[in-house]
């Protein structure tokens, strides 16, 4: 499979707005005000502009573009969490970076900057606060007070008597 051709201001773009979601990712998870909210949506909308000028040369932009526009939703609503989104924009940016034509140095570097987005996130929540816990049922009356274990290794009949009732046990 041929890479992606990817010009060298492309890539200096792309290595300052994964640097700018570095930072801007824990502000707006810990402090989602609409200031952070602006900011993050800035460095998102720089992606998108950057993956339309590769999009004729992959699909993986396209998902990625999707990913962003709905990630940039989620934001905006603050109905979900973003972490899961988030977490799978660096798994597609991965994909991306696999398929640029970049040299060794430059495939590390990209790399250890979403490695450090990845940690990031691994210390964020996916999930909002735990609810209250709801109400405890009634208690009703216990019919096993007693719990018993047999274990046929013999392999003839074993005759149980519980209350008085004969229980054959077949071998396992």
């Amino acid at each position: 499979m041929d890479c992606i051709d990817i010009k060298s201001s492309q890539i200096k773009r792309l290595l300052a707005i994964l640097d700018n979601l570095k930072k801007e990712i824990p502000l707006i998870l810990k402090n989602p005000t609409s200031k952070n909210i602006n900011t993050i949506f800035n460095s998102l909308n720089c992606l998108i502009v950057l993956l339309n000028e590769l999009k004729p040369d992959s699909s993986i932009a396209d998902h990625l573009i999707i990913t962003v526009q709905n990630l940039l939703s989620s934001l905006t609503t603050r109905l979900v969490s973003p972490v899961k989104l988030l977490e799978t924009l660096i798994n597609s940016l991965k994909i991306l970076i696999t398929l640029l034509c970049l040299n060794s140095e430059t495939h590390i570097l990209f790399f250890k900057v979403l490695v450090q987005v990845e940690v990031i996130l691994a210390h964020c929540p996916s999930a909002g606060p735990t609810g209250a816990t709801g109400l405890t049922g009634d208690t009703e009356i216990s019919f096993t007070t007693n719990s018993m274990f047999a274990g046929n290794t013999t392999g003839s009949t074993i005759t149980v008597l519980l209350g008085g009732s004969s229980i054959p046990l077949p071998s396992n």
